[in-house]
């Protein structure tokens, strides 16, 4: 619904734009630099600090399982890789002879 509205609003927008004389142009312009920077602009910013807020809380609380589970996972992959490897070249070996 607000997709609409906001799609709606800046056809509303374009449209004069694109018939606008040369002095309308610039009050056009104008407006539209206004409208930017007076209220899209800072809600945008607005909802970024609260995107960025809510992930750094979210990083932070999460940060310690994803340390440990990091640790598990090289222990894991240490374990594995020699066995990998002596079967790898085992199937070498097999081919060759």
């Amino acid at each position: 619904m607000k997709y609409i509205l906001i799609i709606t609003i800046l056809l509303f927008i374009i449209i004069p734009f694109c018939f606008a004389q040369e002095q309308e142009l610039k009050q056009t312009t104008n407006w539209l630099k206004d409208l930017w920077y007076k209220y899209i602009l800072p809600w945008l910013q607005n909802i970024w600090q609260q995107i960025r807020s809510f992930l750094g809380k979210e990083v932070e609380q999460r940060k310690p399982e994803v340390e440990e589970e990091f640790k598990k996972e090289k222990q894991e992959m240490k374990e594995e890789i020699p066995k990998a490897g002596k079967s790898l070249w085992q199937r070498l070996k097999e081919l060759i002879y």
